[in-house]
């Protein structure tokens, strides 16, 4: 299959391609520059599509994130091909369509609407930030116009290969199969830290009703078993049995000591990593809250996790979800981490990035392709637990509904669970219950 491309944003364009076709299509292609084209080009065995070019208008990057290139309006509209019915979120261009015989001339931006999407170049345009410097979710265009629950670049390749598919495409597209990756931030493996911590836990246990903990919680302290925050046994063991896959994140050091917990020496854990490792369980790094746009920092954290694992640091997690587009993905490169896992907004479940597929990255500031691959996160328990204050009912009802979004892409779904947030017995029935829910999912 021959793709021309204008000359324009070469770099960028090429990006967008080589992730709908290469990693979420799995089809052949090549690309040529034509100088005299001014949208993109999709030649096929039946005609050509002509996807017009809305976004890439200008070459020089300054002018191409200013923030008034992000759109003010956003139509969620519907189309029919061939009788199958596609719902779309038009970010540059609509749902326009003119056919005949030979070619098709769509003037929804495929190309620029999914940039837009994979390379979050809006968070860099954006400078407004929440009190922990980070973007602010509610700014994101996919949250104000509501498709933030919905995988909108999968939507467009899904569109896109029903439109080549009528113009006499005949390959097959990758085969994949749904999913799951159950995460861990451990931020702190010890609730008493003080005296005065322990008794707020008591007090915690009852408000919420959990009596029958009471004089555990005293033993324990009192004889020095262990902490209630220091439960890796019974998170490895949860996933173990059900065969999920499942991540680690570790922190190794303290940057900012305000949001800062971690109370636990890296070094004292080699017989919990060494389990780990046995049973296929992933150590991944939790770089500290200063870490996003701090490379030495950063390296140097990497570095003490990989000396006490001893194994290489593949797979990563910003604290607070604290991620500085471009800079973290372009240093997290450098530093041969292979795959990221941060990019959700820490008060909305969904698809920051429009996919539940894990996809190259690419800096926007340098224009290249990054080796560094996102597995975007879905679901943090946090914010189901206290900023909405949703129910075991509210909580396995929303796993359902991204769960069933995601399969329809036979795609990835991430969920975060800290270990500080399974010491209740009530949350840990409802960590039980999302479990199984995801592993009945399998079948």
């Amino acid at each position: 299959m021959k793709i021309e491309i204008p000359n324009i944003c070469v770099e960028e364009v090429k990006y967008t391609f080589k992730i709908l076709f290469e990693e979420f299509l799995g089809v052949e292609y090549s690309i040529e520059v034509n100088d005299e084209l001014k949208d993109f080009l999709i030649y096929l065995p039946e005609g050509t599509i002509l996807i017009k070019n809305k976004f890439f208008t200008t070459d020089d990057i300054k002018v191409l994130y200013r923030i008034n290139k992000i759109p003010e309006n956003v139509k969620r509209d519907a189309i029919e091909i061939n009788g199958e019915e596609f719902n779309l979120s038009c970010i540059y261009g609509n749902l326009n369509i003119v056919k005949n015989s030979e070619n098709i001339q769509l003037d929804l931006d495929i190309i620029g609407s999914s940039y837009f999407m994979l390379s979050r170049w809006e968070e860099y345009a954006n400078k407004e930030r929440d009190k922990l410097g980070r973007f602010i979710g509610a700014n994101a265009l996919s949250v104000k116009f509501d498709f933030y629950d919905k995988c909108v670049v999968n939507e467009y390749v899904n569109f896109l290969w029903a439109l080549m598919l009528d113009k006499g495409l005949h390959s097959t597209r990758k085969q994949r199969k749904f999913n799951a990756v159950i995460t861990h931030d451990i931020d702190s493996l010890k609730l008493w830290k003080t005296s005065r911590n322990f008794l707020g836990s008591l007090k915690n246990l009852i408000r919420e009703g959990e009596i029958s903990q009471f004089f555990n919680y005293i033993r324990n302290y009192l004889f020095g078993k262990n902490d209630p925050y220091n439960n890796l046994n019974y998170l490895s063991d949860s996933t173990h049995k059900l065969g999920l896959k499942t991540i680690f994140y570790f922190k190794t050091f303290i940057t900012n000591k305000s949001y800062d917990h971690n109370d636990y020496q890296i070094e004292s854990l080699g017989s919990t990593f060494e389990k780990l490792k046995s049973r296929n369980q992933i150590i991944g790094i939790h770089p500290s809250f200063n870490t996003s746009t701090e490379l030495i920092m950063l390296r140097s954290e990497i570095e003490k996790l990989e000396k006490a694992s001893s194994e290489k640091v593949e797979y990563s997690r910003q604290h607070y979800l604290k991620f500085d587009v471009p800079i973290t993905w372009r240093y997290l490169d450098q530093l041969g981490v292979a795959n990221d896992s941060s990019m959700m907004y820490s008060d909305h479940f969904g698809f920051r990035n429009g996919t539940c597929y894990s996809f190259s990255t690419f800096d926007i500031l340098d224009r290249k392709s990054l080796d560094l691959k996102e597995q975007p996160l879905n679901f943090m328990e946090t914010t189901a637990l206290f900023s909405l204050k949703m129910n075991t009912n509210d909580i396995l009802n929303k796993i359902e509904h991204l769960i069933l979004e995601i399969k329809q892409y036979q795609g990835t779904f991430t969920i975060l669970w800290h270990n500080s947030n399974l010491i209740l017995k009530s949350h840990r029935l409802t960590y039980s219950l999302v479990l199984q829910k995801i592993r009945n999912h399998y079948n």
